[in-house]
């Protein structure tokens, strides 16, 4: 008996399956639209203006030298009397200002030797007729410059 229903049974569940799934509408998918954004740089997201940022109200008060200042002797606001000290500033900065010129100097100094004893000898020389008035004229020129030099 199940020899003669197999045969049947199956075309019949295959049909009852296909009519299940034929008769559905399908949903209409829609498109959404989307923002997409390129990422930037910090750098370039940065608005920068040329410009210069100053108080609103400036002392027209300052040191005769530029430096850092060590202590602060009167507080904002405090009365105070003319010629009376505000603040000191780090000796450091003029120290080693002071030990740059004084190297400069001692430079000049013996930049000026040279040249002097060049002069002597070219003159020696030109006074023998062994180099020209032109190469005496020439170490005669680095003498005063570094005349000049040793004075600025």
């Amino acid at each position: 008996m199940f020899r003669y229903a197999l045969p049947l049974a199956l075309p019949v569940s295959l049909a009852v399956l296909l009519s299940a799934c034929g008769h559905e509408e399908t949903a209409q998918t829609t498109v959404r639209p989307a923002m997409v954004a390129q990422p930037e740089p910090a750098a370039q997201a940065m608005d920068s203006y040329p410009g210069e940022v100053r108080a609103r109200y400036e002392p027209d008060l300052a040191f005769r030298i530029g430096g850092k200042v060590s202590r602060r002797l009167v507080d904002e606001g405090q009365r105070v009397k003319a010629d009376q000290p505000l603040a000191e500033l780090d000796p450091q900065d003029v120290r080693l200002q002071l030990e740059a010129t004084r190297a400069q100097v001692a430079a000049a100094e013996a930049n000026l030797n040279l040249v002097r004893s060049e002069r002597d000898r070219y003159k020696t020389l030109m006074d023998r007729q062994l180099v020209s008035r032109s190469q005496y004229d020439n170490a005669e020129n680095l003498y005063r410059s570094g005349l000049a030099r040793l004075k600025q």
